[in-house]
């Protein structure tokens, strides 16, 4: 089992991300509560751990390595499952992209429009492209994504 000084954590990748978004050790140590050594020492594990130069110091400032980069890409990735990880256990999630609909048209004003609205305000990212028919379009064959219908009652 490796220990903790020989594997990746999220505190390296925060670490990264912080660094790259402030441009230097002195932002990125206040950046993360700590001081400018700690944080160049965490600097020199981070880059032990990934067998290469993470940053070149230019006047100050750092720049990403080719290596540095890739990390960082794979750190940005990491960061965005995290939150979406988060939001999932508060009960949001972040819906993006578009929802193809299709309803009936006596559907329409007392059920669909006001689920769209709820939709619009919770989801801002989401378009919503509707079809109003009084043919059914197939869900199963992917011709929309949900479909709002009514069905006889059983007896």
């Amino acid at each position: 089992m490796q220990n903790r000084e020989s594997r990746l954590a999220w505190e390296d990748l925060r670490l990264m991300l912080s660094l790259l978004a402030g441009s230097s050790l002195k932002a990125a140590a206040r950046d993360l509560g700590l001081d400018y050594s700690t944080v160049w020492r965490q600097v020199q594990r981070l880059e032990a751990i990934s067998g290469g130069r993470l940053f070149v110091r230019l006047r100050g400032r750092v720049q990403p390595t080719a290596l540095g980069q890739q990390l960082a890409l794979r750190a940005r990735e990491i960061e965005h499952l995290l939150a979406s990880a988060q939001a999932l256990g508060k009960g949001r999630v972040h819906a993006a992209g578009e929802l193809r609909l299709a309803t009936a048209d006596m559907l329409l004003s007392p059920i669909v429009l006001p689920i769209i609205g709820r939709l619009r305000q919770e989801a801002p990212d989401l378009r919503v492209s509707l079809e109003v028919a009084p043919g059914t379009r197939d869900v199963g064959r992917l011709e929309v994504d949900a479909a709002i219908r009514t069905v006889e009652a059983a007896n």
